[in-house]
């Protein structure tokens, strides 16, 4: 028999473009209030896609969070956004690696994206116990992989996945719309000791 390699429990990440006009989004995002982040501006308005200017990507988004969950998921639990935020990235600005506790599946909607700009890198989450010199890296040696994206890109993950940004080092801003999920109906079982009534 042949060998074969088998790729299992995989991680599965969503990318999603939108292709509407973002000029409206993006005349908004100046109008409002920030505080600092580490090396970032973080919107105060945490529930930043209820705002009237987010009703198009708003949908957008709900319409991929119902495939992730169809799709990936394979559930009938349907995935509703729980606090929305917007992050800007001036030059030197970056992300820490980070996961989203309290979150089923998160998200980063890209505003303002472009190629001279540090692009997300997503994160192994088993660490090798030992260290093996390599010839070359794979998809299964690698400890992070950087995901290609620009303006108008959406990426949905597991909240768990560690995840982080490199410093842009473009003299423009980088602008991203991040969010977190969670269910409205119960979860899990009684039988099997698994409810969480919600």
């Amino acid at each position: 028999m042949k060998s074969e390699i088998l790729s299992l429990f995989p991680t599965p990440i969503q990318r999603s473009q939108y292709f509407l006009d973002l000029t409206d989004s993006l005349d908004y995002i100046d109008t409002i209030e920030y505080r600092s982040n580490d090396t970032n501006q973080q919107s105060v308005d945490t529930f930043i896609l209820n705002s009237d200017p987010f009703k198009k990507i708003k949908k957008f988004i709900d319409c991929r969070l119902l495939e992730y969950a169809n799709n990936i998921l394979a559930t009938n639990h349907k995935l509703n956004i729980t606090q929305s935020w917007i992050n800007r990235s001036a030059s030197g600005g970056s992300h820490k690696i980070h996961n989203h506790p309290n979150s089923i599946v998160s998200g980063v909607f890209y505003l303002q994206l472009e190629n001279d700009m540090p692009q997300i890198s997503f994160y192994k989450d088993v660490v090798s116990q030992f260290h093996l010199s390599q010839k070359y890296i794979t998809d299964f040696t690698t400890d992070y992989f950087s995901l290609l994206a620009e303006s108008g890109t959406l990426l949905l993950f597991p909240s768990h996945l560690k995840h982080a940004v490199p410093q842009n080092k473009s003299t423009k801003e980088r602008i991203s719309l991040s969010f977190n999920t969670f269910c409205s109906e119960s979860l899990g079982n009684i039988e099997g000791l698994t409810y969480l009534p919600l």
